[in-house]
């Protein structure tokens, strides 16, 4: 089969697997060591997100941040600027 540039379904998923687990791990040490990302987190906890560790709805809230990271990332890609501390 000859590919023009486009991906396999099975490439596809797989690459959109390792993506989120990237990004659900730097959710995962951003919500605890960014400023900025620990409060966001800290705020869905105290409107009543799930926050214990055990339980799997505390994912809830490192999805949020995760989506927030995407989103950041984005953002300085499309504006071509760098991270700044707050």
């Amino acid at each position: 089969m000859i590919k023009s540039g486009f991906l396999s379904f099975e490439e596809r998923c797989e690459l959109e697997s390792i993506v989120r687990c990237l990004l659900y791990q730097a959710a995962l040490v951003a919500s605890n060591h960014n400023p900025a990302l620990k409060i966001f987190a800290k705020r869905l906890r105290d409107k009543g997100k799930p926050q214990c560790e055990a339980c799997p709805l505390y994912k809830v809230v490192l999805i949020a941040v995760a989506r927030k990271l995407l989103i950041i990332a984005n953002t300085l890609i499309k504006k071509n600027q760098v991270w700044r501390k707050i």
